[in-house]
């Protein structure tokens, strides 16, 4: 939770440059983001599609789309 109050900033902070500084920092705070967050892979399976949907359910849209 606190890792980058951790972390020790010398190359950011002792830096003249500025650009310099930002890498420094933005590998850091990278580095941990990811370890936080780490990429999830998953699947979306399409086979089971509406299943909730039963006859009734599609007769009943069927006559309400004549009504309209």
């Amino acid at each position: 939770m606190y890792f980058l109050r951790e972390e020790p900033q010398d190359e950011v902070f002792l830096s003249n440059d500025v650009n310099i500084s930002f890498k420094a920092f933005m590998n850091t705070f990278l580095y941990y983001f990811n370890t936080a967050f780490p990429i999830k892979t998953s699947h979306v399976n399409n086979n089971n599609k509406n299943k909730w949907l039963t006859i009734g359910l599609l007769v009943s849209k069927k006559q309400n789309a004549i009504f309209k």
